[in-house]
């Protein structure tokens, strides 16, 4: 034992080997990346900025005021006068970010200067880009910086705005610079004139600049050509500032480029980001040709529902519906998307909403002025260029309708999703429209089981209106089918007209409907048998309007002011007027002036005038 202890203590151990010999691969390739940042401009500056920003990144400037001042002290002393030459190395420009984020007022004046001497480079780097972007938002309300800005930004517009990088700078600057400045750099878009002359404020928009100078009309629509197609390789269609000029493009130059068209075609849904930019794509669906629409709708397809409930974009997705003749192309890339089984959530939420239900008004009343706004009417449904349209409007509603008609019709065959649309402002419009158009004997057995099942329908201003329209659609049309509706409503409150649908004043507007309908005899026979209930109902209803028309409707005939006489001619009544906090009395008595008197609102005695005017009024609530 003592022998193999003792010759392992003899054995010699491993001599350490010299640094170049332990060095890995990975530590030489550190070493060689290190002595290569040596021979950088500032490395010493950089690699000291770093450490500093690792620390001040972790401070907050309420618990570390002090400790971010010594800091900022440090880092404008390291970098003042290489600010930007150190924002342009992709691995420093973080530390003139924090600079600006941290720096104080004094600091940031020369900060300011400093960076604006290379602010447009700056843009065009896919680092540096984020110190301009700082920049700006730091000095969003500081007019003063805001001028200096706009000098800096003067005669570079167009470069910026057909850069991939710096189109964004140019966009962050439009939407936050303040909009005197934004007009001015927006004329550098309609010809290189409007950088280098001085600003003149009575031309601050194309459409000024064509009153005034409309002999150069040609010569500033080949250069906003220009610019759209140069923006469009650099995929700028999304901001908000090339929108804003396809859409002063497209309105004021009557000949729209077909190279426009092409080359916004597959950047449909993007245009969608702003009014103007579906204003635009409105225009450019108007304009183009079979293969361009095509091409916009395969750029909406999966986003029907969210395009058609958009507050701009579902202006695009009509116009497409309105212009269209390939409606196979319309059914399979976008109308499917809402005819899929099982998809009732997507109907709902269109039919409910107050832009995506102009789809089903679109196809189903679209000559209906009161559905439609007068602009929505200019940009939908008026067609810019007729040749590029072979079928008439009639015919394409027609057949996107009848793909759609089997989806609506088993849509309202469910009573859950009938009650969410009578109660609704949007829906129940849809609703009509549908019944109207659709509306068979199945489906107003439908409507009518799923009334039943809830009687405080009758409690809802909508779903009342709508129900009473529903009764009347037989007037109108004369359809059999739909005056079977008020028949089976009838038919199924049998005995409880007064304790369902009386229940309220606006219920009772839905039995006057009711009366009016000469299916429905029997529901006033029901009615004048239960008129002391309707009287007690009216004097103790807050709103009785609905009463009121009701009971001057079931008097009307000498036979049934014979059953009331008794009814009147009984003890006193004491009635408290609705509006005036006093109270009356009103004798019995058999003159025409003391019976009307009692239905009068508020129990409030009419003149003779005012019971004419009232017998003739329609009433709408």
């Amino acid at each position: 034992e003592n022998m193999t202890s003792k010759n392992t203590d003899n054995k010699k151990r491993p001599e350490p080997s010299s640094s170049s010999d332990t060095q890995t691969p990975a530590n030489k390739k550190r070493a060689l990346k290190r002595e290569r940042q040596a021979h950088r401009k500032h490395f010493d500056e950089v690699l000291r900025g770093k450490y500093i920003w690792n620390k001040l990144r972790t401070l907050t400037r309420k618990n570390d005021a002090d400790e971010i001042k010594t800091h900022m002290a440090e880092l404008m002393q390291l970098f003042t006068g290489k600010l930007g030459e150190v924002a342009l190395q992709h691995d420093a420009s973080r530390i003139v970010q924090a600079m600006i984020k941290y720096g104080s007022e004094d600091q940031d004046a020369i900060m300011l200067d400093e960076l604006l001497s290379s602010f447009v480079a700056m843009s065009k780097s896919t680092y540096a880009h984020f110190v301009c972007l700082k920049l700006l938002a730091k000095r969003e309300n500081d007019l003063t910086a805001q001028a200096k800005i706009y000098k800096t930004l003067k005669g570079n517009v167009v470069r910026l705005a057909t850069h991939a990088v710096a189109s964004r700078v140019l966009e962050y600057a439009m939407t936050n610079l303040d909009k005197k400045y934004v007009k001015l750099l927006q004329r550098e878009f309609y010809g290189n004139e409007f950088s280098i002359f001085d600003d003149d404020v009575t031309m601050s928009s194309l459409e000024d600049i064509l009153a005034k100078k409309s002999e150069k009309k040609d010569n500033i629509k080949r250069h906003v050509e220009k610019v759209l197609l140069k923006a469009v390789e650099k995929e700028g269609v999304h901001y908000a500032f090339f929108q804003s000029l396809l859409w002063e493009y497209t309105r004021f130059f009557d000949e729209i480029s077909k190279d426009v068209i092409s080359g916004v075609a597959d950047h449909a849904i993007h245009l969608l980001s702003t009014r103007n930019g579906a204003l635009a794509l409105c225009k450019l669906i108007g304009h183009g040709s079979a293969k361009d629409r095509k091409r916009m709708v395969k750029s909406l397809k999966g986003y029907t529902v969210s395009t058609l409930t958009h507050s701009h974009g579902y202006l695009a997705l009509l116009k497409l519906l309105q212009v269209t003749d390939d409606t196979v192309l319309l059914q399979k890339n976008l109308l499917a998307e809402i005819t899929n089984a099982d998809n009732d959530e997507d109907l709902m939420s269109l039919a409910l909403d107050n832009k995506g239900s102009k789809l089903f008004f679109l196809l189903l009343c679209p000559d209906s002025q009161s559905i439609f706004y007068e602009d929505e009417i200019d940009v939908v449904l008026k067609h810019e260029n007729p040749d590029t349209s072979k079928k008439s409007d009639t015919i394409r509603r027609a057949e996107l309708l009848q793909f759609l008609q089997p989806t609506l019709i088993e849509f309202c065959q469910k009573e859950e999703n009938l009650v969410k649309l009578l109660t609704s402002h949007f829906g129940s419009k849809v609703l009509l429209e549908i019944f109207s158009k659709f509306g068979d004997d199945s489906m107003s057995t439908k409507l009518v089981s799923a009334i039943f099942a809830s009687s405080e329908l009758f409690e809802d201003s909508n779903a009342c209106r709508t129900i009473q329209k529903l009764i009347n659609i037989k007037h109108e049309s004369n359809d059999n089918t739909s005056s079977s509706f008020a028949s089976k409503l009838a038919e199924k409150f049998n005995d409880r007209l007064v304790s369902n649908i009386g229940a309220s004043s606006r219920g009772a507007f839905v039995l006057t409907a009711l009366i009016k309908c000469h299916d429905c005899d029997a529901v006033k026979s029901e009615l004048l048998r239960d008129q002391e209930l309707l009287l007690k109902k009216s004097k103790d209803a807050k709103y009785a309007k609905g009463y009121d028309v009701l009971l001057d409707l079931l008097n009307e005939d000498d036979e049934a002011k014979d059953k009331v006489a008794p009814l009147k001619e009984k003890a006193t009544v004491v009635a408290t007027p609705r509006r005036k906090t006093r109270s009356m009395s009103i004798e019995s008595s058999t003159d025409d002036e003391s019976v009307s008197s009692l239905y009068s609102a508020g129990g409030t005695p009419l003149r003779r005038s005012a019971r004419k005017a009232t017998k003739n009024k329609s009433y709408k609530y």
